[in-house]
């Protein structure tokens, strides 16, 4: 039963959150306002709360999962180096190609949703990220 809500949540974040892709620019990916999530594929456990937290998030802040991209293992090592992404799974807040939230790891969907939601509410705007792990 578990490997089918993963399947389902999975499939369900993936189309109903990327309708759109971010633009190359010079060979590198440019992100502006994106919700990158890294997924490890292999401890689907581990992404529970993730996909509990962007499944509440999505409901308050839908313009926010237009351009959301979900990474797969195949496709994350350019990712990591350019956000040094350590752990899994990892969700990342970009905004005009600066890293504005990091969240790594093991963590509650309620403190992963009060991150997201205080971030994407624009009350977090610094110039360096905020990292949660």
């Amino acid at each position: 039963m578990k490997v089918i809500s993963f399947g389902f949540i999975l499939s369900l974040l993936i189309l109903s959150g990327c309708e759109e892709k971010p633009v190359l620019s010079h060979g590198k990916q440019t992100l502006n306002d994106q919700i990158i999530f890294f997924s490890d594929g292999d401890h689907y456990e581990k992404e529970i709360p993730y996909y509990d937290a962007l499944l509440d998030i999505k409901t308050d802040h839908p313009k926010a999962f237009r351009r959301m991209i979900v990474v797969s293992p195949k496709d994350q090592s350019t990712f990591e180096r350019r956000y040094h992404i350590t752990s899994y799974p990892s969700i990342l807040i970009v905004k005009k190609d600066r890293l504005k939230i990091k969240i790594e790891g093991k963590n509650s969907s309620e403190k992963i949703v009060q991150i997201l939601s205080k971030s994407l509410e624009g009350s977090n705007d610094g110039a360096t990220a905020e990292e949660f792990n």
